[in-house]
């Protein structure tokens, strides 16, 4: 079988250069095998290819490694093992290392060469199909945050052109919206950043390249995203709906800043400034923590969806009309109307010839006699 039946990488030329050192590393290990005068015509055929000055490929690379591990001596493979069981558990983490040791497919101590080859050729499957896939992980990786930069780039000198234009002709309040939006969406992408740089390569390498190609409009999207949070939690301030120490006060801005300099010292060193420096550091805030603003919002909701403490809960003015006509007949003539409320108890105004519950009359000889309510 020809070297050309042996499938080619399509690899980018950086991650290839690694290749021949250690290629030569692994052809150093094959010359040093017993001599038994009998050599596959693949493994010939691909080091007269590399001797004639022909590149390796990963699969012939990775073809000639395990035919070495599967004619090396006893003891040289058992070594060899722990030193592929650490590069194991650099690649894959340690809970699936410790997966690897628990499932009964790690050779022990005692085992048979059979089975500690067996275990070592696993392994280094593993270990080629990292190398293989994870320059290609961090080279799609890479090309996302070129992308992402770029764009960002180019919102940003928008965005600078606006917010002089604004600044120049004392649009003040325009001015400072152009900022908040910067603002929030600097701080989506540094977020979306930091998530793509935690995608994980200890995991399946094929799920990592999934989720790296379907990730660019997710990441397009967090500044965009960032940046209407930001606007939200401007109108939150702006209607006084969070304040504190911590929180800008924007009554103090009031939008009326005049055509100041920046970098002058009246204006750095006034109120001004340190709640206009704490505006922008919330739409920060509010682009980079992605539910801050959801948060707070339904916070808000539920704050205005609770009753006050202590306050009484009346009925609808309609259904004490319908109980009050209900209950009209039922007061005797001359009475005042009883206002009939539920939950609450009924109580009467006692007129002059009706005595209170509980109270006293006068006879007619001046004398008081208590009534008793049973």
């Amino acid at each position: 079988m020809s070297t050309a039946t042996i499938p080619t990488s399509s690899y980018s030329p950086e991650p290839r250069d690694f290749s021949p050192p250690y290629f030569d590393h692994v052809l150093a290990e094959y010359e040093l095998l017993p001599g038994d005068g009998k050599v596959p015509s693949k493994i010939q055929k691909m080091i007269e290819k590399y001797e004639s000055g022909g590149q390796p490929t990963p699969g012939e690379l990775y073809l000639l490694e395990k035919y070495v591990i599967y004619k090396q001596e006893e003891p040289i493979v058992r070594t060899k093992l722990t030193s592929l069981r650490a590069s194991y558990r650099e690649i894959v983490g340690a809970n699936a290392y410790a997966q690897y040791l628990e499932s009964g497919q790690a050779s022990q101590s005692n085992s048979s060469l059979e089975a500690v080859r067996a275990d070592a050729g696993r392994l280094l499957d593993t270990l080629h199909w990292a190398y293989a896939m994870v320059p290609e992980c961090e080279q799609t990786r890479a090309n996302i945050l070129k992308k992402l930069v770029m764009e960002m780039l180019v919102v940003g000198s928008v965005g600078v052109i606006l917010l002089l234009g604004a600044f120049y002709t004392g649009q003040t309040l325009a001015a400072t919206i152009v900022l908040v939006l910067l603002m929030g969406a600097l701080g989506g992408f540094l977020s979306v950043q930091q998530r793509i740089a935690k995608i994980s390569t200890e995991q399946e390498p094929i799920l990592t390249m999934f989720q790296l190609q379907k990730a660019l409009f997710a990441v397009r999207l967090a500044p965009l995203t960032g940046a209407l949070c930001a606007l939200v939690l401007f109108l939150i301030f702006q209607a006084d709906l969070l304040t504190g120490g911590f929180f800008p006060n924007l009554k103090e801005i009031s939008f009326r800043l005049g055509k100041f300099q920046v970098p002058s010292t009246e204006f750095m060193d006034s109120k001004i400034a340190i709640q206009f420096a704490k505006l922008l550091v919330w739409c920060f805030i509010a682009g980079f923590a992605e539910r801050f603003v959801p948060d707070t919002l339904n916070k808000l909701a539920a704050k205005q969806e609770q009753p006050e403490a202590g306050r009484a809960q009346l009925p609808r003015i309609p259904q004490v009309l319908e109980i009050g006509k209900a209950t009209a007949n039922l007061t005797p003539s001359g009475a005042p109307p009883v206002l009939v409320i539920p939950g609450k108890p009924t109580t009467a105004t006692p007129t002059a010839d009706q005595p209170p519950p509980g109270g006293s009359t006068e006879n007619p000889d001046g004398k008081r006699a208590e009534t008793k309510v049973s």
